[in-house]
């Protein structure tokens, strides 16, 4: 394991490059054995001269599509909260055995350095890639985050219709007002002798009627 620090914090282009040379010199890629390596798309990742070094050097490089590393990336998914819980038990252990004393930058490394070294193991690599879906290959890993979900669909109940109501109009007087044309005879009667009927006899019409 090796350790370097920027001024940010975080690491950069050349902190990267510095890993690659102690990744290639761990893992000894090969023309006929070459390496294949998967990281996400942090600009630090994909500068120029992280790309040639790894061409040169039969570093194949695959980056994870955006947003989806908490679902593809091996280290997020089953390694990082363990080495997260060992390394607070770490700083807990050592804040007990020096009351009063800060944990500071001098202290930081030595204490991450137990916490992986008791949290890294080759099954828990070989789960991460298992649980992502990369290998053992699994095409499926994601099918559910694409499976529309079932539409609820609502049945109206069954209408008892020898219980439907009927309208029967109350005994009004209506009149209709209709403009006609000269030649047009329009008579509109409605009362309770004709039992609510509206007669409109219409003679001599022209034309449509509309």
């Amino acid at each position: 394991m090796i350790a370097s620090v920027s001024d940010s914090g975080w690491i950069t282009e050349a902190l990267f490059v510095d890993w690659l040379h102690h990744f290639k010199n761990f893992v000894k890629p090969s023309n006929d054995s070459p390496v294949l390596l998967i990281l996400d798309n942090h600009e630090s990742h994909i500068s120029l001269e992280a790309y040639n070094y790894c061409r040169k050097n039969d570093i194949h490089l695959l980056t994870l599509p955006p947003h989806t590393s908490h679902r593809m990336q091996p280290l997020d998914l089953t390694f990082y909260s363990p080495l997260k819980n060992a390394y607070n038990k770490e700083c807990e252990s050592y804040m007990m055995n020096h009351p009063g004393q800060a944990i500071t930058a001098f202290e930081i490394v030595g204490l991450f350095t137990k916490a992986f070294n008791r949290t890294a193991n080759i099954e828990k690599a070989a789960n991460d890639f298992k649980a992502a879906g990369i290998y053992p290959f699994n095409s499926g890993k994601f099918d559910e985050l694409f499976i529309e979900p079932n539409q609820p669909t609502i049945e109206e109940p069954p209408r008892d219709l020898s219980q439907a109501e009927t309208f029967t109009p109350r005994n009004t007087s209506i009149q209709f007002n209709i403009a006609a044309p000269d030649n047009c005879n329009i008579g509109s009667t409605s009362t309770q002798d004709d039992q609510n009927r509206s007669v409109i006899s219409l003679r001599n019409v022209v034309g449509p009627v509309l």
